[in-house]
């Protein structure tokens, strides 16, 4: 836990500065090339590092990840694509249809399933799942507040992005 911690408060740290920095020099389209390194970092040290944690389970719920996938690139589109126009086209409401039977088959297969993604002891541990929800809140919250400060800064006041990521 100390060691996600610290990684993730040096991150949130220097990221802000880095991708500023990034943005004024090379261009926007640069941060998608940032995560290139960690990620193939992250994948060397995860073959070198992780083993199984149990390896007589072989099998795998390919249906929920299905589900769950299409269930969050839906969900992701639209709150994309809502705020644009401030309202639904039929694209958007067929969209919504299937986000919704999309978590709906999610939790059909979860129940059906002999080793589902999420399993049912955490759910019904009260402590892990308010402990869940409140992390979940409290980094949305974050998130929310550093994306509309930046906006905030950069489209009102004028700042630079390397400005407001040393903020």
């Amino acid at each position: 836990i100390g060691v996600l911690a610290t990684t993730a408060g040096v991150a949130l740290a220097l990221s802000p500065v880095i991708s500023g920095l990034m943005i004024d020099t090379i261009g926007w389209r640069s941060i998608f090339l940032a995560n290139v390194p960690f990620m193939i970092v992250g994948l060397l040290l995860s073959i070198k590092c992780v083993r199984a944690s149990s390896p007589s389970v072989k099998k795998m719920n390919i249906l929920s990840q299905v589900f769950l996938g299409l269930f969050l690139s839906g969900s992701t589109y639209l709150l994309l694509e809502f705020p644009r126009r401030f309202m639904f086209s039929e694209l958007d409401t067929l969209i919504l249809f299937a986000c919704v039977l999309t978590i709906a088959g999610f939790f059909y297969s979860e129940r059906r399933s002999s080793v589902p993604l999420i399993p049912p002891s955490m759910i019904k541990n009260r402590t892990i799942l308010v402990c869940s929800l409140m992390s979940f809140v409290a980094n949305f919250v974050m998130f929310a507040v550093m994306f509309l400060m930046t906006i905030k800064l950069q489209s009102i006041q004028g700042w630079t992005s390397a400005q407001t990521g040393l903020l």
